[in-house]
């Protein structure tokens, strides 16, 4: 995500192509080592199910960012040709107007993407943790 809001990714394949490796990582831990106890498996098993559980669930985070991402290059556009934003007279200045708009986007950018790789995060761990 960072990658993406910094410009060094320019198209949101990327994000989503990482995304689907991740899956199928996650996917790759349902067939533990033949050579594990059958309980070790079992445990195993369990646990990698939950991972992939959150993996997938990382889908609408992702999709909500990529959409908040857009928007703020959409306001971006209309901050830079303030000309092509035709709005109605006595709302103020457009211009300020939509920057005032891009910040609050910029904002709920950051805490979107800092809240749910934290929160995914400290459940993986969470979860790799009751494994050992």
């Amino acid at each position: 995500m960072a990658r993406v809001h910094s410009g060094e990714v320019a198209h949101y394949d990327f994000l989503q192509f990482e995304h689907l490796e991740l899956i199928r990582h996650a996917r790759a831990l349902h067939h533990p080592p033949a050579t594990l106890s059958e309980s070790a498996r079992t445990q195993l098993t369990n646990v990698a199910e939950q991972l992939l559980t959150q993996t997938n669930e990382l889908e609408w985070v992702i999709a909500d960012y990529l959409r908040a991402h857009a928007m703020a290059d959409i306001m971006q556009t209309h901050i830079d040709d303030p000309a092509m934003n035709n709005t109605v007279e006595g709302l103020g200045d457009p211009v300020a107007r939509l920057s005032g708009y891009k910040n609050t986007v910029e904002q709920m950018m950051t805490a979107m993407q800092s809240a749910a790789i934290t929160s995914t995060a400290h459940q993986m761990q969470t979860i790799f943790a009751a494994a050992r």
